[in-house]
């Protein structure tokens, strides 16, 4: 679908369970029932990692995600040059809706004449705005570190790592097994996003959040208000170097010194307490003391350095012993590659 994206318009899991790859009405080259299962799962890398456990099924939509996505830009420009000034307090694409969700803090005839341009692209919701006031309490653009619960506000936890682009687009990346069970990530009980282009498999474990983060990482405890830039990417990871890690249930963790300078394969326990083994994975261990929990799967793992910013090395995938006390994290420059996106700085 990539080299044809007018076709395309998104995919998600919907209650049953099974994949839907949404697909545009209109388009002379697509036909209900021309393809086969095989021939959808190679449609994209997202299709085909989601439907090794779910059915798929093909549903007839009105608008392409390249559309909605340029609806969303439409948005955000409106947003920064005040046309709307205190109005929008959150917008964000829904592919099960097949349109742009905006949060507006009262539906007016005022509020809905301004969006009436977009058409049935948008849907118009009343919400209150996000408050960027902590960890547990971000607004997006988000940072680094936020929880996320997967597949409602009281779904399995995982944390959100550190913010990476393409083509100027920002997203969120977080461990790939986050997203076994549902790909719908909530943060502080409001939906911001989807996990796309996940990797979980026995080389990689990553996902994008389809959600605007920044930047910026949480720092501290598990309740924090305390953030820090990142200004570099590691292209590295040096033996003995001691890094810090900010996943959600630990909080902040220091003085994690690397055991392996190149990538290698662990078994581990991921955050819904299955064992799995992963290849492309570091080593780091602070002996005696709890580093890493469930929970904390997808959280960044960073270098405080001398000039009061930080540099990304990557995220956490899993814990190595009982104790908690060693994590396995995906370095960034694998990451950044498999995912075709670069690191976004402050």
């Amino acid at each position: 679908m990539e080299k044809n994206p007018a076709s395309y318009g998104g995919a998600y899991i919907n209650d049953a369970g099974q994949v839907v790859l949404q697909l545009i009405e209109g388009d002379a080259r697509l036909r209900p029932g021309r393809y086969s299962p095989g021939e959808i799962e190679a449609l994209s890398d997202q299709i085909r990692e989601a439907s090794l456990t779910s059915d798929v099924t093909i549903e007839w939509r009105k608008y392409s995600r390249a559309h909605l996505k340029q609806v969303d830009i439409e948005i955000s420009k409106l947003v920064r040059g005040q046309q709307v000034p205190e109005l929008v307090t959150a917008h964000y694409i829904r592919d099960d809706i097949n349109a742009v969700e905006v949060g507006v803090r009262k539906l007016t005839p005022a509020v809905e004449e301004t969006f009436n341009k977009f058409g049935a692209a948008v849907r118009l919701v009343e919400m209150e705005p996000f408050r960027e006031m902590s960890r547990t309490d971000d607004s997006s653009p988000f940072k680094g570190g936020i929880p996320l619960a997967m597949g409602s506000p009281a779904g399995s936890e995982c944390t959100a790592g550190y913010a990476v682009g393409r083509n100027r687009v920002h997203y969120g990346v977080t461990a790939g097994h986050c997203g076994r069970r549902s790909r719908t990530a909530y943060h502080n009980a409001r939906l911001i996003g989807d996990l796309i282009q996940r990797k979980d498999n026995d080389q990689y474990d990553s996902a994008l959040i389809d959600a605007r983060f920044a930047g910026r990482i949480w720092v501290g405890g598990r309740v924090t208000s305390t953030w820090i830039t990142v200004k570099e990417s590691a292209s590295a990871d040096p033996v003995g170097y001691s890094l810090c890690l900010s996943g959600t249930r630990t909080g902040e963790k220091c003085s994690a010194r690397i055991v392996n300078s190149a990538p290698g394969c662990f078994t581990f326990q991921t955050s819904d307490g299955t064992t799995r083994e992963r290849c492309n994975l570091h080593l780091a261990q602070r002996l005696g003391e709890v580093i890493v929990r469930p929970g904390d799967s997808g959280g960044p793992v960073y270098l405080r350095m001398q000039n009061g910013f930080l540099r990304i090395h990557g995220h956490i995938v899993g814990g190595y012993s009982r104790g908690g006390d060693r994590v396995l994290y995906q370095p960034v420059r694998i990451t950044t590659a498999v995912q075709d996106v670069y690191v976004v700085l402050g």
